[in-house]
């Protein structure tokens, strides 16, 4: 081996480099030789971000696994690697067993469908490693605490997979509570080890994976340079009405008017169509248009007389039908296009893939890096073609749609492009462990303890890593939870779980703290094909598209929560829909400045340009060149301030209760609408208070104001919080407050004020 190799393997174990050497590798790569030597010389935490099938996962296990079979400690020792999917888990154990196997090391998947006999085996082994979800570890400290004890006692270290997808989410927050409970039942700090592809903001990344101590991660970047990548644009335009009927079908293709219309996706499925002969990977950014490209192709695969090779792969698909579309794309007999959703965005393995197709822009550059990070593995290049579609500037939509005008399908997608090329990715959303997951853990210690007194708790809390919870607010907490009749305080002070907050707690919908639909199982013959959610308002005769198939439903058994389909041949409708936007800063600000560069990228196709002309030529004639602010005649101005969502949506609400206004964020939230002269006072209130003082009023209109209105956006948790507290909480993770009195402070209003129609007219 090479010396820095070299150095690094004589670190391990003898039998971990006999493992090594029957492999026949040559070498270690970077990012293993120095893993090793952080893990094995350090006492330090981790993270390890490297590009998809880069070794990550060996660099990892390699010095984790030297470490438990050179310790002597009577009780053994136990690694558990906790991973966002449950197909993950099954594509590492499968990565991991001949290693585990190998040293005499038991290697336990650990979800709902292994066997409790397999799950046993963890209280017999020395030395084992558990693949575990984080709903698995919250139930686990619920309903097995002995052996939750047991297996603390044990711990040597965590590894966190895909540790990106946890970043900014309520089940980020609740990871890292449980790491710390685990922490508190071993008695000691557990070391923690996190792997992802793309993380951006070293420092932001340190203080999520070790709130009280970030000087103690160390973190490993796998060097990517001399990696180029192929990348194309290709815009579409289409009319105002596109939207194809099938006269036996009782709904529309799309169903929903966040689709994309159906002659841009018939034109994206016939460019993948071209390229049938090659593996592909397409995202098309929701359910509904995953199936929709995958029927698309198969149409035109039939048309031809060729083999069916366009298959679909989302969350909504039974396990069985996920799997067979990841055997066949490993096994790599035939060529296949595979449309999805995030599901594949993640490390498991499918072989190797040809392209990337993204269908529409991404709300992120991570998720846009990793999705990239698909292709281009086993020494290929990365192939990336995105599709983006824009209305025609005639439509009627497009004189008063921003988002029309400023082509900001095909911005944010160049955007996103160009940042990935600078290395950019977004830094994670760091604001504290939510307080509706704080009352959510809460309920949880009392179920996993079976009591305990408020002071403990309140210790327990304050001492723990993961909490940002001040004791007022944990005050709060408890008084709501006993007003719900969920926790009582008994005669010795001791606090514990109601008989209705046991069965809360004790229900498989306590794990799991994102939200969740009720859905339905479908069948066809008896065989589950997939799970839909009951927004999805079907009734019997209706058709549906599934796992690339179109079915029309024979019958519907509530009771069950269950679908009966048979094959059909006409068009179906999908269920699914796209989220909320979520825009960093940094992207809306790239996509300005290209608006405002008169360079011609080479990346684009022929309309992809004609698009970004009109955007530039609009934007010019408009005089934003100039100014961010358009005045017309009432008294109103329009503002494109360029700023993140949280930005945005602090703007939004800075307006509202500050002034008497009611101020409106346009399509895309590219431009707010308000009076003038609110601007103005908004920015003088702001001149005079301190952001602690804005804080107040913008929780006390919170309370008042929006008493009876729905919050931006709350956790499947919320509803345990007083609603004081609720807002606080929707308040701290929507609103980027500091950002938004920036930006509103920069306000400057327009030099004279026009009429937008008169502008608009001569353009």
């Amino acid at each position: 081996m090479a010396a820095g190799s070299n150095s690094a393997y004589s670190l391990l174990h003898p039998k971990i480099q006999s493992w090594i050497y029957s492999r026949g590798w040559t070498q270690l790569n970077p990012a293993q030789v120095q893993s090793i030597h952080a893990i094995l010389d350090t006492q330090n935490d981790l993270v390890i971000s490297a590009p998809t099938a880069s070794g990550k996962t060996e660099a990892a296990f390699l010095p984790l696994i030297s470490e438990l079979l050179a310790s002597d400690s009577p009780t053994g020792g136990l690694i558990v690697y906790v991973s966002p999917l449950k197909a993950l888990i099954n594509d590492q154990w499968k990565r991991l067993e001949s290693l585990c196997k190998e040293v005499d090391i038991q290697i336990i998947p650990w979800h709902g469908d292994i066997s409790a006999a397999t799950k046993g085996r963890v209280s017999s082994s020395l030395r084992s490693v558990i693949l575990i979800t984080p709903e698995s570890l919250e139930a686990m400290l619920v309903n097995r605490p002995q052996l939750a004890r047991s297996i603390a006692k044990k711990l040597t270290s965590f590894v966190l997979d895909e540790f990106h997808s946890f970043v900014g989410e309520h089940r980020g927050e609740q990871l890292v509570s449980l790491l710390d409970r685990f922490s508190l039942l071993a008695e000691r700090y557990v070391r923690r080890v996190a792997l992802s592809a793309t993380l951006g903001d070293r420092s932001a990344v340190a203080r999520l994976l070790s709130p009280t101590k970030p000087s103690r991660v160390q973190h490993i970047q796998a060097s990517q340079e001399g990696q180029s990548i192929r990348l194309r644009v290709f815009g579409f335009e289409s009319g105002e009405v596109h939207i194809q009927m099938d006269p036996e079908a009782d709904e529309n293709i799309p169903d929903k008017d966040d689709k994309e219309p159906v002659d841009f996706l018939h034109y994206v499925g016939r460019q993948i169509y071209e390229h049938r002969n090659s593996t592909n990977l397409i995202f098309p950014n929701s359910r509904s248009n995953t199936e929709v490209i995958v029927d698309i192709g198969n149409q035109l695969c039939t048309e031809a007389g060729v083999p069916k090779c366009f298959w679909a792969h989302h969350g909504l698909l039974s396990k069985d039908v996920r799997e067979d579309v990841e055997q066949r794309a490993r096994e790599g007999a035939k060529p296949m296009s595979i449309s999805c959703t995030s599901t594949l965005e993640m490390g498991i393995d499918i072989g190797a893939v040809d392209s990337v197709f993204q269908v529409g822009p991404t709300q992120s550059v991570s998720s846009l890096r990793q999705r990239l990070g698909r292709s281009g593995r086993r020494g290929k290049q990365p192939v990336l073609r995105a599709y983006v579609n824009e209305k025609s500037l005639e439509s009627p939509a497009a004189q008063n749609d921003y988002s029309v005008m400023f082509r900001e399908s095909l911005l944010r997608s160049m955007a996103c492009l160009e940042l990935i090329a600078s290395d950019w990715y977004e830094p994670p959303e760091i604001e504290g462990i939510s307080l509706c997951i704080t009352a959510h853990q809460i309920l949880s210690i009392l179920a996993q303890t079976g009591g305990t007194s408020a002071s403990k708790l309140w210790r327990q809390i304050q001492s723990a890593e993961a909490y940002s919870c001040s004791l007022d607010h944990f005050k709060q907490i408890l008084n709501s939870l006993g007003d719900k009749e969920l926790i009582i305080q008994l005669s010795n002070g001791m606090l514990t779980l109601s008989e209705r907050g046991e069965r809360m707690t004790h229900s498989m919908d306590f794990y799991t703290v994102f939200d969740t639909e009720r859905e339905f199982s479908v069948f066809n013959s008896g065989n589950l094909i997939a799970r839909i959610p009951i927004s999805s308002l079907l009734a019997e005769g209706d058709y549906l598209l599934l796992a690339g198939r179109r079915w029309i439903i024979k019958s519907i058994n509530e009771a069950s929560q269950s679908i009966s389909v048979v094959q059909a041949q006409v068009r179906g409708i999908t269920p699914g829909g796209a989220g909320r936007l979520r825009i960093h800063t940094r992207i809306r600000k790239k996509m300005k400045q290209i608006l405002e560069s008169n360079s011609i990228p080479g990346y684009v196709d022929e309309t992809s340009l004609k698009l970004l002309s009109e955007a530039r030529e609009r934007y010019h004639l408009l005089g934003l060149h100039d100014t961010s602010v358009l005045g017309f005649h009432d008294g109103l101005v329009t503002w494109f301030p360029w700023s993140g969502s949280r930005s945005v949506s602090g703007i939004q609400f800075l307006l509202t209760a500050l002034t008497d206004d009611s101020p409106t964020v346009h399509s895309r939230e590219l431009g707010v609408t308000a009076k003038c002269s609110s601007f103005l006072e908004a920015k003088e209130k702001l001149l005079a208070l301190s952001l602690q003082e804005v804080e107040e009023q913008m929780l006390a209109f919170f309370s008042t104001t929006l008493e009876s209105a729905v919050t931006p956006s709350s956790g499947k948790w919320s509803w345990l919080l007083p609603k004081s507290l609720k807002y606080i909480d929707c308040f701290s993770r929507d609103i980027d407050l500091p950002q938004a009195i920036e930006e509103l402070l920069s306000f400057e209003p327009p030099v004279a004020e026009e009429d937008l129609s008169a502008v608009t007219t001569d353009i």
